[in-house]
C-alpha cells in the first residue's frame, strides 16, 4: 500500500512539473505579468502628480512588451485599456485614444 501511494505521489509530482514547463508561456504567465503591471499602474493612478515621468514610461513599456509578446491573449484588450488610461493620466490624450480605439476595433 505504501509503495502504491509513493508511486502515485511521484507520478503526480512529475505530471505537475511537466505541465508547469509546458505552460510556461501560457495564459498564466501573461496573467502574472499583467498583475504586476496593474499593481504599478494602480500606484500611479492613486497619486499621478507625485510619480516621475520615468515611472510612467517604464509601466507603459511593460504594457507594450506584454502586448507584443502575447498579441492573442484574452488579456490584450485589458492591456490596451490600461495603457490608454496610463496615457490619459499623463495627459497624452492622442496616444490614449489610439489605445482605446484598438480595444474597440478588436
Amino acid at each position: 500500500m505504501k509503495k502504491a501511494l509513493i508511486f502515485y505521489l511521484v507520478v503526480l509530482v512529475g505530471l505537475f512539473a511537466v505541465l508547469s514547463i509546458m505552460d510556461r508561456d501560457g495564459e498564466y504567465a501573461v496573467e502574472k505579468r499583467v498583475w504586476k503591471l496593474q499593481q504599478e499602474f494602480d500606484a500611479i493612478a492613486r497619486e499621478p502628480e507625485a510619480i516621475p515621468d520615468l515611472k510612467y514610461d517604464e509601466v507603459a513599456q511593460g504594457f507594450q512588451t506584454v502586448i507584443q509578446e502575447y498579441p492573442d491573449s484574452k488579456l490584450t484588450p485589458l492591456l490596451h485599456t490600461s495603457l490608454g488610461r496610463l496615457y490619459a493620466l499623463k495627459q497624452d490624450y492622442g496616444r490614449a485614444r489610439e489605445q482605446f480605439d484598438l480595444v474597440i476595433q478588436k
